[in-house]
Order: structure tokens, then sequence, then C-alpha cells
């Protein structure tokens, strides 16, 4: 029964100290006599509302068991896409890291002191050189004042990205974007359609399901996307109307919604667009990662080399002049 489960969860779960209390505070609810949806329903940073009323749906149809099933699936689902390109930036941000921290040192380390030879010299630098000259003795001359600034710029920055204007619009960007957006805006569609299904399949209304889903998605563009259908849905269009007047829904998705509702096989089609649109995004996130290496590699060998190419051609002059 539901509570010894959870008297074994809570035994089982040691790496966060803050969600074992969270399962001890459930635990001893329930045996006091409240619901599970209404134990849980008290920790919303841990159950969103989403998850808080698919549980009482299953207790209240006495099918709690498929529910979390399906939770568990659903959930999973989106985290799996997430973690695989967490690994496989990895790598490449620790190499662009190092390599950022490499030419720092070089210029600010190493090359005034090669520049100070080569002035003494009186050899005409060549343009690379001259380049790097000036940039050594920016960053050399006013140090603080960089400092400074990118921190001011990464104030502002941050602060325009509280805002609800400049948080909507980095979101829209990250969707809109050539290369990074596709693969953003299939795992939204995926993530929309997954939770609408599991929704569905739990038994939720639909205007239930609508009025939720913004919860689903942390992107203020999509979430501005879900309000307007769910607008529409109120006003008795249901959901293929509303979706076809935004453009952020493709018409492969708004016509699936269509049949779904025509048939009133909402919950499996949706399934079926989910698996279409998260194996997308998978394969499109795959190849976006496994560009990223190379293109950093590139890009830091670029800089690399234009760096001694700065170096060895005035040793080369020297060597002329001698």
């Amino acid at each position: 029964s539901l509570s010894p489960a959870l008297g074994i969860l809570q035994g089982q779960v040691g790496s966060s100290r803050a969600f074992n209390k969270i399962l001890g505070t459930i635990f001893n609810d329930i045996r006091s006599g409240a619901s599970f949806s209404q134990a849980i329903a008290k920790h919303p940073r841990a159950f969103n509302d989403i998850y808080c009323r698919t549980i009482a749906v299953g207790e209240e149809s006495g099918n709690l068991e498929t529910v979390l099933n399906r939770m568990a699936d659903y959930l999973e689902k989106q985290s799996v896409l997430a973690q695989r390109v967490k690994k496989a930036l990895t790598y490449p941000a620790m190499v662009l890291g190092v390599g950022v921290v490499v030419i720092i040192l070089l210029m600010t380390v190493v090359m005034p002191k090669l520049l100070d030879m080569f002035a003494a010299m009186s050899v005409d630098l060549p343009l690379p050189t001259r380049i790097l000259v000036i940039l050594t003795g920016f960053l050399t001359a006013y140090p603080l004042y960089i400092v400074v600034a990118f921190a001011v710029l990464g104030a502002v920055a941050l602060w325009m990205v509280k805002q609800p204007t400049g948080r909507r619009l980095l979101d829209r960007m990250r969707l809109k974007l050539p290369v990074l957006g596709p693969p953003a805006l299939m795992s939204e569609l995926g993530r929309f359609a997954r939770t609408l299904s599991v929704l569905m399949s739990a038994v939720l209304k639909l205007q239930e399901i609508m009025a939720m889903m913004p919860q689903s998605s942390s992107n203020k563009f999509m979430q501005d996307a879900f309000n307007q259908v769910n607008e529409g849905l109120l006003l008795g269009g249901g959901l293929y109307e509303p979706m076809s007047r935004i453009d952020i829904f493709p018409p492969l998705l708004v016509q699936m919604v269509a049949v779904g509702e025509e048939s009133n096989t909402l919950d499996f089609t949706m399934g079926v667009v989910a698996d279409f649109y998260e194996t997308a995004a998978e394969e499109r996130a795959t190849a976006m990662v496994g560009l990223v290496g190379p293109v950093s590699t590139i890009g830091l060998a670029l800089l690399v080399g234009f760096v001694a190419l700065s170096v060895i051609m005035p040793m080369y002059t020297l060597t002329g002049a001698f």
C-alpha cells in the first residue's frame, strides 16, 4: 500500500536531504489521514500543479498505479534529452575554457615581454603583430576598466532577462535561431504533445489541461502561446482553431490535433506526435552537439595560430635584418 511504499522510498533517497525531508512530511501527512494528492500539494517546489492534479485524478478513479507509471515515463523522457546534451557539451566547454585561459595568459604575461623586445630592435612589425600589440597594450593598460565593463554588461543582461519583456524576447530568439532553434522548438512541441497525451489519458478535462499547460514549459513565449490556445478553447473553438492561428505551431501538429479531435482519439494521436517530435529533437540536438566539438577546436586553433603567427613573423624579419 501507499504508506509502507513511501516509508521504503524515504529510506532509499540518500542523495537529496531536502527531498528526503519532503518524503518524511508526506509520509506523516498520509498516516494522519490526508490523501496522497493533498500531501504532495503542500510542496509545490517539488510537485507542480500538473503532477498533483494528475495524481488526484488517479486517486479518484482508483487507477493511481497506472497514473504514477505514466507520470514516471513522462518525467524521464523530459530529462533524457537535457542530460544527453549536457554530457555532450562538457568536453567542448572544457576545451574552450582552457583555450581562453591560455590565450589570456599569453597576452598578459608572455606577449608584453616579447613585444618590448621587438620594439627595442626598431623593426617594422607585420600587420598581425601590430594588431596583437594593440590588443595586448589595451589589456595590460586597462585591466580594471575591462573587468568593470564586463561586470556592468553582465548585470544589465541579467536584469533584462529577469524582466518579463526581456525574458520573452530571449525565449523567442531561442526558438527562432537558425541552428539552435529547431531542436529547442521540437523539444517544446514534443513536451506539449506528451503532456496533453498523459493528462488526457488520466481522464482530465481538456479545459483543465490547457489551463495547466503553461506550467509544462519554462519558455515564456511558449507559455503565451498556450494561454492564447486556452482562451480560444474557452470560446468553444476546440484546440485546432486557436492553434492554427499561432505560427509557432507547425502545420503537422495542427493537422494531427484536428484528426485527433475529429476521431475522438486526441490522447493517442498526441502520443504519436510526441514520439515523433521527441525523436526529431534528439536527432537534431545530437547533430548540433556533434558539430560543437570540431567547431570549438577549429576556432581555438585559429586563435592560437594567429598569436603564434604574430610572434613568428617578426622573428623572421629580425633574422633578415641581421
